[in-house]
């Protein structure tokens, strides 16, 4: 019997434009939705634009008990992963490229999941 990990995929938005936040309501998801507890996993963050101004940043909160996150090459953005006082992953930021009004992208990372069944709940902002 396979044990999984349910992945919570909606998000918390807010997007920086002309240097003044902006609340967002996008619909940032990360997928897949179930993964094999302590397995590595690759993830796909889905980041479509809904307001009148392109996303030219994006920050992902790495929920507690996720490890070896290593984000993959986006050709155009500046990846910054941050890290806590113990070397784990806490965010991934996502500088420097812009994604037009009414376009989305994909943004990928693997990280392997907890030991243990449990939901992950992503915070995203845009």
């Amino acid at each position: 019997m396979k044990i999984y990990v349910k992945i919570a995929g909606m998000f918390a938005s807010a997007v920086l434009c002309f240097g003044m936040a902006h609340v967002a309501s996008a619909h940032v998801i990360v997928h897949p939705s179930e993964a094999g507890v302590a397995s590595y996993q690759t993830f796909d963050m889905s980041v479509p634009v809904e307001k009148d101004f392109p996303t030219v940043a994006l920050k992902l909160l790495i929920p507690d008990g996720v490890t070896n996150i290593s984000p993959t090459v986006k050709p155009g953005w500046t990846i910054d992963v941050k890290k806590d006082e113990n070397g784990n992953a806490t965010e991934i930021d996502w500088t420097g490229g812009s994604i037009p009004v009414g376009e989305r992208d994909d943004f990928t990372f693997s990280g392997k999941v907890p030991a243990a069944a449990t939901t992950l709940a992503w915070k995203a902002y845009q």
